[in-house]
């Protein structure tokens, strides 16, 4: 373990899960994966070089499911500072998720806007994005 952190997670009454402040262990370093020897390309390297990242939480609430992310990046990581920086990178990938499933549950039908420019998508659209995040953020 390289250090510990918190975060709040928010409750979600479809998993369910109940919003608590979770106590997080912290671990990275460099790997080196190998090509795969069955791999019929041969325009790929021998191996690349990435950084891996394990956030797992430390005493979960009983009956929860622990928090568990195991990420790897390209971007350099060597210290604390660096692998909580992708893990928030990691968090925000996560609530724009969210936020994306919020707008297809509520029925905005994005896919089939008759817009054409992405000026105009946006424009339309942006009042929508607005009031589903902060329904998302409340509910």
């Amino acid at each position: 373990m390289r250090g510990t952190y918190t975060i709040d997670v928010p409750g979600d009454k479809r998993i369910p899960r109940v919003g608590r402040k979770a106590w997080l262990a912290v671990r990275f370093g460099r790997v080196q994966i190998q090509r795969p020897k069955a791999l019929k390309a041969f325009d790929y390297p021998e191996s690349v070089t990435l950084y891996a990242v394990e956030v797992e939480e430390i005493c979960p609430p009983a009956g929860q499911e622990p928090i568990h992310w195991r990420l790897l990046t390209t971007h350099e990581v060597m210290s604390l500072e660096q692998a909580l920086q992708v893990s928030e990178w990691y968090k925000w990938r996560w609530r724009i998720e969210q936020l994306f499933a919020t707008l297809k549950k509520t029925g905005l039908n994005l896919e089939a806007t008759q817009l054409e420019s992405p000026r105009a998508i946006s424009l339309a659209n942006c009042p929508r994005f607005v009031c589903s995040g902060a329904n998302s953020a409340n509910g």
